[in-house]
């Protein structure tokens, strides 16, 4: 069922011009989208996502190379008041209806949040199991 829906996707992404038909992508209906996630929980702090990886917590700084700004920002001009709930629970919708569609795993550049260094964390793999736990501390 999964392989399905992003065959889907991609089918369905692939007939719009994604640079300059943006409206015609927000408009694909939600249920076509994998509901997984790269992290395991998401907090706020003011209006900057800060995620759980192996139960560490980090700055998220860019995902699959798109800035964590480009994405926030997009989420609220589609989104309006429910930017943030979108960016936690469904994040493959967001990133499609942008443009990049995220694969099963992704790669995360995140900062510590104790260190302030950088890291990359590549092939993090997109689970349903992260998004469930996601949404059950939201519900």
């Amino acid at each position: 069922a999964e392989a399905a829906a992003w065959k889907i996707v991609n089918a369905v992404s692939q007939q719009f011009n994604l640079e300059k038909d943006t409206e015609s992508l927000k408009a694909l209906p939600t249920e076509t989208f994998p509901k997984k996630s790269p992290f395991s929980a998401v907090r706020w702090q003011e209006s900057q996502p800060e995620v759980r990886l192996d139960e560490e917590w980090f700055k998220l700084v860019s995902l699959d190379e798109n800035p964590v700004t480009e994405i926030l920002t997009f989420s609220q001009q589609t989104y309006g008041d429910l930017w943030q709930k979108r960016f936690e629970e469904d994040l493959v919708e967001l990133l499609s209806k942008m443009g990049h569609p995220p694969q099963d795993t992704v790669t995360l550049v995140v900062k510590s949040l104790t260190s302030g260094e950088t890291f990359v964390r590549q092939d993090v793999q997109m689970t349903r199991e992260n998004r469930r736990a996601i949404k059950a501390e939201a519900d």
